[in-house]
């Protein structure tokens, strides 16, 4: 090849690179609610609640980045039930912690990331079944000590910035989690707390709404024709208290 068919390629190597998507990390800062949720994911919630006589209330996701790559998650729920002991109702706010690491990007407004999980836990020796021990649940990290049990869970996910108006305004994340495993701990006997759970291999999706609001049947159904054949969403109404 000659010199200038060298300085040919190199430059057209250089004009690739720099025309590779990159994801803004501060696109996904902020709290989310909980729009849209996988229609057989949803199924499953309800008949867990209908089993356990339990409400799940308030779905959201707090977000904060930490680095250019890494961002602090933090997703929590409302949880309710009715004590017959006191005759009343109750409820508690549930929160886990974890990190998401950018792996790679698909375009500017998609990317994937490595995720770990931290899941709340209750003493040891408690029956984590019981609806009245949900008040030994343990809240989640914060930013500054994002996994204060270590992680229980590791995870891919990956995420798609939308524009439920199509106004260029991208208000929506399609928020797709997959290939959950569980972590074993570098030493069991030494811990205080037991997980809740078991690992999962079922793929969730969800979809984020930013701030509070939620959103109408056209812009659902607006989101909904954008993603076509991604998935398989159920529109959800906000049940956060005001």
């Amino acid at each position: 090849m000659k010199f200038s068919g060298i300085i040919a390629a190199a430059s057209m190597f250089v004009a690739g690179a720099v025309a590779q998507s990159t994801f803004d990390m501060s696109s996904l800062n902020g709290s989310w609610a909980v729009g849209g949720l996988d229609s057989t994911l949803l199924m499953e919630v309800k008949a867990l609640t209908q089993i356990y006589n339990m409400t799940v209330d308030c779905p959201q996701v707090y977000i904060t980045g930490s680095t250019n790559n890494t961002a602090y998650v933090q997703p929590s729920v409302e949880f309710g039930w009715y004590n017959a002991i006191t005759q009343s109702s109750q409820k508690v706010n549930i929160s886990l912690s974890g990190l998401i690491t950018l792996a790679n990007t698909t375009d500017n407004n998609g990317a994937n990331f490595d995720v770990k999980l931290s899941l709340p836990s209750i003493a040891r020796g408690l029956i984590a079944s019981q609806v009245h021990m949900l008040n030994s649940a343990l809240s989640g990290g914060n930013s500054s000590d994002p996994l204060p049990h270590g992680a229980d869970y590791q995870a891919n996910l990956f995420v798609k910035l939308v524009s439920s108006k199509n106004d260029g305004v991208n208000d929506v994340v399609l928020a797709s989690a997959s290939n959950f495993t569980a972590v074993a701990p570098s030493d069991e006997g030494a811990s205080n707390f037991v997980r809740r759970d078991e690992a999962s291999e079922v793929p969730y999706q969800l979809l984020l709404v930013n701030g509070s609001n939620t959103l109408d049947e056209a812009a659902f159904q607006n989101v909904a024709s954008l993603l076509n054949n991604e998935t398989h969403l159920t529109k959800l109404n906000s049940t956060c208290s005001a």
